[in-house]
């Protein structure tokens, strides 16, 4: 595919002549149904587990002028997700298909290690309690630590400037407010039962499914496409929890924990296709950054 672009590039266009995958076969398809599968069930399995820790050690949200919920409920389910997400990751690695991922990219590292850290950023949160500035470092911290283990905005197309490549004053500042971002929009839509964990779900469907057609990836393994399967099948383990009325709140570890995992897999799936989107069209070309923007508009509002 020749050179990627350097951060001094002001303008990189990629090489002509790139074959474009085609339309993701099911056999493509299948790792990542049985990653999903992995996810859900160990979350879905380990959910009541972790609930009876937190009512064992009284790890439980009041009811207050603030909030809708009218008794006492256990917190920090995203422990529970988080063990989801390790079992997914810990499949991909042994699946054929997926396996080359961990070798040829730093991202599914970077996200593992970035996730830690704001699982236990919002444990404590949810256990003892956080000031917002100490929050704001924490969130800062692990967005920090993907930049520096290799996940960051280099490029992204523009509307007749074929592919713009961006300067590290620009990607490393940008790639943390994104991430920064999304954290804080997934936690600020958690505030009704079920809410938040199918809000992510539905968005990482979404993703997922942008990801496996042409212009996103084809048949492609891609970090983008599993990172999407790892978090939709999180939310969906939990959800049968969530529901109204709630068994248990994912709080701030289960919250942040999914505003990480999606911003990484945006931040893999805008670049992840050299040759671009072919054609003139504003609308074609905008897509790799329009689908996130558009599917997770109502969070990012609030």
């Amino acid at each position: 595919l020749g050179s990627p672009p350097t951060r001094a590039d002001a303008r990189w266009s990629p090489p002509s002549g790139v074959a474009r995958q085609g339309v993701a076969s099911p056999h493509s398809v299948r790792p990542y149904l049985l990653v999903f599968a992995v996810s859900a069930g160990v979350t879905f399995v380990v959910t009541p587990v972790v609930r009876g820790l937190a009512l064992r050690l009284g790890w439980i949200d009041y009811p207050s002028d603030r909030k809708v919920h009218p008794k006492p409920t256990p917190t920090a389910g995203g422990l529970a997700m988080y063990l989801g997400v390790a079992a997914g990751l810990l499949a991909a690695r042994v699946i054929p298909f997926l396996s080359g991922l961990h070798q040829t990219s730093s991202e599914l590292d970077a996200a593992f290690v970035a996730a830690t850290v704001v699982v236990i950023l919002g444990l404590v949160d949810d256990t003892r309690g956080v000031t917002a500035i100490g929050k704001l470092a924490g969130q800062v911290l692990a967005a920090g630590i993907v930049v520096l283990l290799g996940v960051q905005l280099l490029y992204f197309y523009f509307p007749g400037q074929d592919v713009i490549a961006l300067s590290p004053d620009l990607a490393v500042p940008l790639t943390v407010l994104w991430i920064v971002a999304l954290m804080n929009a997934v936690n600020l839509v958690d505030g009704l039962d079920g809410l938040a964990a199918g809000m992510v779900a539905i968005a990482a469907i979404a993703f997922f499914a942008y990801f496996r057609t042409p212009d996103g990836g084809g048949d492609q393994a891609s970090v983008a496409a599993l990172m999407s399967t790892i978090v939709a099948g999180v939310a969906l383990g939990f959800l049968p929890w969530n529901f109204h009325p709630a068994k248990i709140f994912m709080g701030d570890s289960g919250a942040l924990l999914l505003g990480l995992l999606m911003a990484v897999a945006t931040i893999s799936g805008v670049g992840q296709n050299l040759e671009g989107p072919s054609g003139g069209d504003l609308a074609v070309i905008a897509i790799p950054i329009a689908v996130p923007l558009l599917v997770l508009a109502v969070p990012l509002l609030d």
